[in-house]
């Protein structure tokens, strides 16, 4: 694995399975509470998710220049997951008010 240090590697890491198991759990909230609102929000979060884990596979391959794509398609990813959230928050807040 690239020149990341070994608690680079766990701080990552770790930051992605927690991500992971916060949208598990908003998404069983909205689940319980039948709240598409919160669903939409937790489908945003995802795209996060997949943004995170581009960019640590691509870390992973020694920042591999071939898979510049791969660093391409996270930003597209993070730029969707922007847009999204603001949508989905908005709808979240237009429910709440």
């Amino acid at each position: 694995m690239t020149n990341l240090s070994l608690q680079t590697w766990y701080v990552h890491s770790l930051s992605v399975i927690d991500w992971l198991a916060f949208i598990e759990i908003c998404w069983q909230y909205a689940y319980q509470i039948k709240s598409k609102k919160i669903i939409y929000l937790t489908t945003s979060l995802g795209i996060f998710f997949l943004s995170g884990v581009c960019i640590l596979t691509w870390h992973y391959f020694f920042n591999y220049t071939d898979l510049i794509w791969l660093i391409i398609f996270q930003s597209f990813l993070t730029l969707l997951g922007n847009i999204s959230l603001v949508y989905s928050s908005r709808s979240l807040y237009d429910r709440i008010r």
